[in-house]
Order: structure tokens, then sequence, then C-alpha cells
């Protein structure tokens, strides 16, 4: 999907007063009953918009800063829900970047590839309004943390750049991670030795791998989302850490960005420079501690073992058990899943994926339950 001249070509408009504080989820579907059926399950709770072509909707959204979640359709006119998507995490305004995307699909490839593209979740047309609503209210709610924690945060294209300020910045992060419940990742990225340097003086291999790095840092500072945190580490690897993320969805973001970094070619002095990354991945939901720099640890330690190894480009705690010839753990009992994430899995035919959580997921949403039984036996 080219991008060329998009984003000059749509300028934002003024913002009115108080109508940035106004959250909106955006409704993208050329099918009319689809757009009525949404949006009757929103009224009432929700402020919505209707649109029925992917190239409208991506006007409303650089237009009025109010939008906080899509809900679209793949199959549309003008611009599909494919095109939309890139236009959405290739946006320069990190608030757009980040914005949740729910894909409207029973396909399995369009699911998948909607995945691969940064797609947060799916929901089926058919979908009833407490399912809904419980999406579209976790959703919204973690995206009203984003932003009121976005002072606290370390800034889009900023880097930590020395242990005293990952001291600083890793507290912040793992004190809101506790207390609001949500799980942390912390992803370890080496960058593999880079065959064609082998011949090469040392200081012109400096001098190259310190280009890559740096193309390398501006990579992920487009890729990662406003909160998360990037470290630079000396010796070829890159933390980041990534808050309101499962191990999951980790290893998904570490593929999308393994096959970024493989497509680029590079040359020097007629070399061809094949870049290729390992990870490492630790995750709150999965360790026992109450450190991030343990977990900060792990992750550094498995995307060392991933390089060592060669059979494997990612080591999470599964994936460390088994080289080691050990058998797999099942998921601590302190462990949880956020009920976006269960919902998600469940929309791509991945239940059981969710049987050991259902408990946890059940008193969670409890009280809305009670609610809701209340409000119909109110109005009978």
């Amino acid at each position: 999907m080219e991008r060329a001249g998009t984003d000059e070509l749509i300028a934002p408009l003024p913002i009115a007063s108080g109508q940035a504080d106004v959250s909106k989820v955006l409704i993208v579907d050329d099918s009319r009953f689809v757009r009525a059926s949404l949006a009757k399950h929103l009224r009432g709770q929700h402020e919505y918009i209707e649109v029925e072509d992917g190239l409208a909707a991506w006007e409303r959204i650089t237009h009025d800063p109010g939008i906080r979640l899509v809900i679209s359709d793949v199959q549309l006119p003008n611009l599909d829900g494919y095109g939309l998507l890139q236009l959405i995490r290739n946006s320069e305004i990190a608030s757009i970047r980040c914005m949740p995307v729910m894909i409207i699909s029973g396909n399995e490839e369009e699911a998948k590839k909607a995945s691969e593209l940064g797609a947060t979740e799916f929901i089926s047309k058919s979908v009833d309004a407490l399912e809904l609503l419980l999406r579209v209210g976790v959703l919204m709610k973690l995206t009203a943390k984003h932003a009121s924690q976005q002072k606290l945060m370390t800034p889009k294209r900023d880097m930590i750049k020395n242990e005293e300020d990952w001291e600083e910045k890793s507290v912040v992060i793992w004190s809101f991670a506790r207390r609001h419940q949500i799980d942390l990742t912390l992803i370890s990225m080496r960058l593999n030795p880079i065959e064609s340097l082998l011949a090469l003086p040392e200081d012109v291999v400096k001098k190259v791998v310190n280009k890559i790095h740096v193309f390398i840092t501006q990579t992920l500072q487009k890729t990662l989302r406003r909160e998360d945190i990037l470290l630079r580490m000396p010796d070829d690897e890159f933390i980041i850490v990534a808050v309101g993320i499962s191990p999951q969805e980790g290893t998904r973001f570490c593929e999308r960005l393994s096959r970024i970094i493989s497509r680029v070619r590079m040359n020097y002095a007629g070399r061809d420079l094949r870049l290729t990354t390992v990870f490492g991945i630790a995750a709150k939901s999965q360790e026992a501690t109450d450190q991030i720099q343990d977990l900060r640890l792990l992750a550094s330690r498995r995307s060392r073992m991933a390089q060592n190894a060669g059979v494997t480009s990612l080591v999470g705690r599964d994936e460390e058990a088994k080289l080691a010839g050990l058998p797999v753990q099942p998921q601590a009992a302190t462990a949880t899943i956020s009920l976006s994430e269960a919902l998600n899995l469940i929309a791509q035919g991945q239940e059981q994926r969710v049987v050991p959580y259902l408990q946890q997921l059940m008193d969670s949403i409890k009280p809305l339950l009670e609610l809701v039984a209340r409000q119909q036996k109110q109005s009978r």
C-alpha cells in the first residue's frame, strides 16, 4: 500500500474546544445493515461515527482527534481494510499510529493478514451487544490509561542512553503495570554477526555496524508505541519494554519486526549486508519475580541462547525449557489474560488457549454481568 503524499494531502483540521475530550468509535463498513447493527449496540454507551469506505475513514481519523478506536471491515471500496491499517500503523502522528483497530472478519486468512499488518483484534459481523461492548470498553479503557500516562512514559523517538535513565524509566513503567494489573513484556533483540563483514578491517567494520545500529534504532522508534521503552546496548543488543503486551503478542511483534529487518538490503563496497535478528522474551505474567531487572536479565539470556543455538530465532519461557531438554511448565497460577486478548483468541478459533483462564475472566466480568441482569430485570 503506497503512502506517498497521503499524509500531506489531508491536513488535520483545527481542534475545537473540548473536541479531543470526546472519545469516539469509528465504524467502517460498506454495508448499511452492518453499520446500523454495530451502531445499535454502541448507542447510549459510546459516541460513534459511521463511514462506508476506507478513504473516508482515513480522512475522518486525520481530521477528528476524538476518534479513539476503529472498527473496520476488510472488503471496502476506494481503500480496503488492509490499506487503512497500513496508513494508521505508518502514521507520523503517535496517537493515530497506536490507535486500536478492530477488524470485522470471520475468515482465517483475512484475520492472519490483518494481524500481520497490526490489527488489534477481530469480531464477526454477527457479534452480540454484550461482547462488542466488553471489547470496546476494554480497548477504550487501555487507550485512556495510555494517554493519561504519556507524561510519565518515554517520548516517541527517544531512547534510553544509559543505565541511570533505565533505572528511572523502568521503575515508573513497572509500577504502572503492577498498579493497573496489566502484563509487561521485555524483549531482547540481537543482531546476528554479518558474515560479509568478517574480512574487512576492524575500524571499517565498526563504522558500518554503527550505521546499521542507527538504522535499526530508527526502525524501532517508528515501530514502537509511545509508552514503550527502548534501550540500546553496546553489544548489538536492543532491549524493548512493552507495557500491556502479553508474551503471545510480544512474539507476534518480534515476528513482524524480524520480517521488516530481513527485507532490508544494505550494501557496502559491493558486499551484500544481510541483516538477521534473534529475540529473547520474558513476561511479568510468566515469571515469579517482582523486579523488572530480573525480566531484563532473562530476556537478554534467552536472546543469547537463540543466537548460540542456531535452531530458533526466538526464545521465551517454553523455548528455553525445550532447549534445556526440560518439560514445558504449565502457566503459573498467578498468570492472567486480558479480556480483550481472550476474546481475540476465541474469534480466531483458539478457544483452548483461553480455557485455563476461564475462572479469572468470569471473576473479572462478574460485576458487569450483575449490572446487565439488574438492568434487564428493571426493564421488564
